[in-house]
């Protein structure tokens, strides 16, 4: 048995430094540090009772895309149910597909374009 975690916290990308010949001269592992304050997500399955984490299920998502973590923790939660959030993607894809219509975009307040996941789904249409 296992579950599923979310956290918040800081991700810091691994490095490794090679000389002229290829040979590894310095390694750092990516890791992840738990901080309230971070501005990265991680999802994956841990164990109960230990609290170990599953490295290899873990994925890592910026605070910011939600549509990536959220969709991430339904895909390992597997509920038996189907959720009630409607397929937002296909529905804007749909819309756009069909005639162009970026309804959604006219009652838009944000106007923070450049990272909205509708426009994302909108650019893969094309």
């Amino acid at each position: 048995m296992s579950m599923i975690f979310l956290a918040k916290g800081t991700c810091t990308l691994g490095r490794t430094t090679k000389d002229k010949d290829g040979n590894i001269i310095e390694s750092t592992p990516a890791r992840f540090i738990w901080d309230k304050k971070g501005g990265s997500i991680a999802v994956g399955y841990m164990d109960p009772e230990s609290k170990e984490i599953y490295e290899d299920t873990v994925s890592i998502f910026g605070d910011w895309d939600a549509a990536g973590y959220v969709a991430e923790m339904l895909k390992l939660l597997k509920p038996a149910r189907k959720v009630n959030i409607p397929d937002l993607k296909a529905i804007v894809q749909a819309a756009y597909q069909e005639d162009g219509n970026d309804l959604l975009c006219d009652y838009c307040k944000s106007m923070n374009c450049c990272d909205c996941i509708i426009k994302e789904w909108k650019e893969d249409l094309e």
